[in-house]
């Protein structure tokens, strides 16, 4: 469907300069001669001059009903549809007969793609006309009413058998029932009544698009032209062609010939996306076709456009409720159930695009692209064997197509059948020797059969096929990769580079080779440089702050993921990955900041909906956190993560049988998810059930990339044992090979629990030595641990070391606070305010800052956030004994007695004595 065409014709008179035009209507005051004055130009085409003389008119006489009718037919013609609804609408204020501007109205309504509205206005109208039934039967047409948008057609031309509007009606009528037979000879007829019609010129040109005769329709486009230089949509269909042939300077310049007719016409905005979006500019585009959906709504072609839009911009959310939302209009259309079901792929969701994509099987067939898309739902439910039927099918369709192959031969790598995955690869090559992806897979087969020969020779045979290809280059380095020939390797990926500076894979590999070399400095280095040669390139900032944080290096990480969040704000990924670095750094007032700013974004996205349930769960808001999971849970019903993250928060709450049945959910869909493996062993210790444990641990350790894990629950399960030696020997299994600030702190505490005091401090200096900017776990743990114990001297260093290491970190400027106040360091109060700032609904923060603030005597302000802390943790005796204190010190007597009375008698309370002794002052 397109945007409404006008309807009014006039005869176009030669251009006139601008400076004329003013000088030209700047010769009379009187209104009245203004208005004369814009007929005329009206009637010559001369729309830019007319509408000065009418806005100067207007100026002179505000309340001139006639002056605002002509200037919302004059806006009408321009395709200014609001513009022209906003005058209409006055000129109706100021008693204009509704029989002079009801249809100029409805025509303004049309063209906002408000076809509803068009039927309010005209549904009490006595003595409809042809003009009015006209109008009544396009609005049905864009509600998809087929048969009353047809009986308002016949009604017109009963009422004016010849009347060119009306026939045009019945074509566009005849053209979305599928008869275009019908729908020519009914346009035929309408140009034969008027030859010069410009609509009808417009519909003609139309079905030659329809038809594929493009050329045809621009030669109708410049006869309109022709008529009227300034005619907007025919420059815009013109422009529309020139997108779809890839003449984009030549659709900027028709583009720009709309722009200074009509600088506010929704086609235009709507154009202007399509040309922004097929030139990949997605947030230029979003920005236009949102203008468009901003005054029309319901324009469906402009829906469509902004799913594709979002759809690209990693909006799945939004871009899946623009496609549902046009598919409830149009059911029909494929390409818009196509990018439904590509949307629910992205989004994980294969069941549901398995119900999206089955009534289109049914409606096409014949069309191999839906069976591709069904085939790539089958693999992502890991249905492979469906998946290659799907394949077969689109293979059946379309043999000599290479994705077909291609994907067969995907599905077969997926079951190990390599030998049907190189033959169906090899086909692939063989249809379409330069495309690069087929290669690059059969490649990947022969290297994961060591057969490097063959691998070597597919590498060879692409980059005689495509001389430059960077792809090419980094196939030959993995190949050289797996001959253990890692100088050859590194030529290679470098070659990959200067083919093409962009190639992200190249550099990432020569990264990793890096890495491998024990060289982070360097690895760190190519990531820069690949950033400093494509300038903001998310996946290069994203890699650096991994890197950073693989290396312990907080501020560095949060740094770069800032910096590619304020790269990308359009961008999810960057936003919810620097909110989890804010959470992991203890900052969790600005983790809630950003995740609230991207809930306002991205407010169905489900990454946002599980950041706000993280979110909730680090603060112990586990009621919160739950809802958030159920919501994430719902939307993503296949996700192991999110049953997990439900048994997560049930836990939290003691509810064990409910989390047990979250976690069994988990696994079914992902039997080796690491988390569920761990919390439904933690589930078992906690009942007791020890061997269950130890079968899950030993089961984690058979596998590679779960055997620190594994070692690690075998370490937890000993400890429950009451085995703290034994655990200590299995934590130090899993440190030799991780060397992890938490394994290392796990390995301490049950040396320490086994009385080996010694060992342990050794392990914790050696440590310490070797990863000095990595330690902010250690020292956190050092430092709570000498809070535990009351040693605040102790704890000072540890603290204090925290703190430069992650400067806004919560924990580390509350226990320096508590620190300094043990020691009478007046800097304790700057640093508990610090700590308030940036997590204000933190119970421990407003513990702290609230007894350091009745140790110097501010009970006025320390007894709200003292009281406010107790409930944050109710069961916490000693924030109930700070509390009780504060209110004694404020003179509050009675309630001082009430919170203190039953902590007096409290078993393994170590300030019991000094709460007796404040009650019997009291």
């Amino acid at each position: 469907m397109t945007l409404p065409l006008k309807r009014r014709t006039a005869s176009i008179a030669c251009s006139v300069a601008l400076a004329t035009l003013l000088a030209a209507c700047g010769k009379s005051d009187n209104p009245d001669q203004l208005v004369s004055d814009a007929r005329q130009y009206m009637a010559k085409g001369e729309e830019k001059a007319a509408l000065i003389q009418l806005k100067n008119a207007a100026a002179k006489k505000p309340t001139d009903g006639e002056v605002r009718l002509l200037l919302g037919q004059l806006y009408n013609d321009m395709n200014d549809a609001v513009s022209a609804e906003k005058e209409l609408r006055r000129a109706r204020a100021l008693g204009i007969a509704e029989t002079r501007l009801r249809v100029e109205l409805a025509e303004a309504l049309m063209t906002q793609s408000q076809p509803q509205r068009v039927l309010d206005e005209l549904k009490d109208t006595p003595a409809p006309t042809a003009a009015v039934w006209t109008l009544r039967g396009r609005a049905h047409l864009d509600l998809g009413q087929r048969d009353a948008a047809r009986d308002a057609f016949d009604a017109a031309l009963k009422a004016a058998p010849n009347d060119a509007d009306a026939l045009l009606g019945r074509a566009r009528h005849a053209l979305m029932t599928g008869d275009a037979a019908d729908a020519n000879a009914l346009v035929a007829k309408a140009l034969a009544s008027r030859p010069t019609h410009i609509d009808a010129l417009m519909f003609e040109a139309e079905l030659l698009r329809a038809a594929n005769k493009d050329s045809a329709a621009v030669a109708v486009y410049d006869k309109v032209l022709a008529q009227k230089p300034q005619h907007a949509m025919a420059h815009l269909m013109k422009a529309h062609i020139a997108i779809g042939d890839g003449k984009y300077d030549q659709a900027k310049a028709e583009l720009d010939a709309v722009r200074k007719a009509t600088p506010r016409s929704l086609a235009l905005f709507y154009a202007q996306a399509r040309l922004d979006y097929v030139q990949g500019r997605y947030r230029q585009a979003l920005d236009a076709v949102q203008a468009v959906l901003s005054t029309a709504p319901k324009h469906m072609p402009s829906v469509l456009m902004a799913g594709a839009i979002q759809y690209a911009l990693g909006a799945t959310a939004q871009a899946e409720q623009h496609f549902r939302n046009y598919l409830e209009f149009q059911p029909d259309n494929l390409y818009a159930r196509k990018m439904l079901a590509a949307t629910q792929l992205k989004t994980g969701n294969p069941d549901e695009m398995k119900a999206v994509l089955a009534p289109a099987l049914k409606a096409a067939p014949n069309d191999a692209e839906l069976y591709l898309i069904a085939g790539n739902g089958a693999m992502q439910r890991k249905d492979y064997g469906q998946a290659a039927g799907y394949f077969g099918q689109a293979r059946a369709i379309a043999p000599g197509a290479a994705d077909t192959h291609t994907a067969l031969g995907v599905a077969a790598m997926m079951q190990n059948r390599n030998d049907d995955a190189i033959a169906e690869l090899s086909k692939a090559v063989a249809i379409d020797a330069k495309a690069e992806r087929p290669a690059a897979l059969l490649v990947n087969v022969y290297l994961r059969q060591k057969d490097y020969a063959k691998a070597m020779a597919a590498v060879r045979q692409l980059q005689q096929q495509k001389p430059g290809s960077a792809l090419a280059s980094n196939l030959e380095g993995a190949v050289n990769l797996g001959l253990r020939n890692l100088p050859a390797a590194r030529a290679s990926f470098e070659k990959a580079l200067t083919l093409d500076p962009a190639y992200w894979q190249a550099a990432e590999n020569l990264a990793q080779l890096d890495l491998n070399a024990k060289k982070p400095e360097a690895a760190k280095q190519q990531f820069k440089n690949f950033i400093a040669r494509n300038k903001n390139n998310l996946p290069a900032q994203l890699a650096l702050a991994n890197l950073e944080m693989a290396q312990g290096h907080r501020v560095e990480a949060t740094k770069a993921l800032e910096q590619a969040q304020r790269d990308h704000p359009e961008a999810l990924q960057p936003g919810v990955l620097l909110a989890g670095q804010y959470m992991y750094n203890g900052e969790r007032e600005r983790a809630l900041k950003l995740a609230r700013a991207l809930q306002v974004s991205h407010p169905a996205e489900p990454d946002v909906i599980d950041l706000v349930g993280q979110i909730h769960f680090a603060n112990g808001d586990y009621d919160a956190a739950l809802e958030s999971y159920s919501k994430l849970a719902a939307v993503r019903p296949n996700s192991a993560v999110a049953h997990y993250r439900v048994a997560q928060s049930y836990m939290a709450q003691g509810k064990g049988p409910s989390a047990a049945a979250s976690l069994k959910r988990s696994l079914a869909i992902e039997p080796e998810y690491r988390d569920a493996q761990l919390a439904q062993a933690t589930l078992d210790i906690g009942n007791g059930a020890y061997d269950a444990a130890i079968a899950t641990a030993r089961r984690m350790q058979a596998k590679p990339d779960g055997k620190v894990l594994g070692l690690a629950l075998e370490g937890d399960v000993l400890r429950a044992q009451n085995k703290p030696a034994a655990a200590a020997k299995a934590y130090e299994q899993a440190l030799g090979i991780s060397d992890a600030a938490t394994m290392l702190i796990k390995m301490v505490v049950a040396l320490s629990v086994a009385g080996q005091e010694q060992e342990a401090n050794t392990r914790l200096a050696a440590w310490l030595d070797k990863h000095p900017k990595e330690a902010l776990d250690v020292r956190l743990y050092l430092g709570n641990s000498a809070r535990a114990s009351d040693l605040a001297r102790q704890s000072l260093p540890h603290f204090e070391a925290a703190l430069a290491l992650a400067p806004r970190n919560v924990q580390a400027l509350t226990g320096l606070a508590w620190a300094m106040q043990g020691v009478k360091d007046s800097r304790a109060l700057g640093h508990a305010e610090q700590a308030y700032k940036l997590a204000p609904e933190d119970g421990v923060v407003l513990d702290t800052l609230g007894w350091i603030l009745v140790e110097r005597g501010d009970t006025a302000r320390a007894v709200p956030l003292l009281r406010k802390a107790a409930e944050k943790m109710p069961q916490a005796m000693a924030v109930r004994y700070h509390l009780g204190a504060a209110l004694a010190k404020a003179g509050d007597r009675d309630s001082a007695r009430k919170e203190l009375t039953p902590l007096a008698q409290a078993p393994n309370f170590s300030d019991a004595a000094a709460v007796r002794g404040l009650l019997q002052q009291l």
